[in-house]
């Protein structure tokens, strides 16, 4: 399940993180990511949740970086494409046909 959630639950990806679509635009993402800036900046919390503000702050920060930079989200979105090709298939562990039938009789002998 994909919740854009910054506090007590794991954000899947940097587009969650800052709530912006995919192919948001660099204003966009920017616009995103000051307005959850200046709620979640640790100069702004109290001292008990300051290290929570924090934690969440450098996680915004870090989507930012890697969504705000042209080659580092390419990269990026390269690897969210592989991981969801992962997800989907995950007994095509690749593509060489040469490795699919020698897994195949392996378990299928055991079976």
């Amino acid at each position: 399940m994909r919740t854009r959630v910054l506090y007590q639950y794991p954000v899947v990806n940097h587009y969650e993180i800052l709530g912006v679509a995919h192919n948001a635009s660099f204003t966009e993402i920017r616009t995103a990511y000051l307005g959850l800036v200046k709620t979640y900046h640790p100069d702004n919390a109290t001292p008990p949740k300051r290290d929570a503000s924090q934690m969440i702050f450098k996680t915004i920060t870090e989507a930012y970086t890697v969504l705000s930079k042209a080659e580092a989200r390419r990269l990026y979105d390269k690897k969210l494409r592989l991981e969801d090709q992962s997800k989907n298939n995950p007994s095509d562990i690749t593509n060489d046909n040469t490795v699919k039938p020698l897994w195949r009789k392996i378990f299928e002998s055991k079976a």
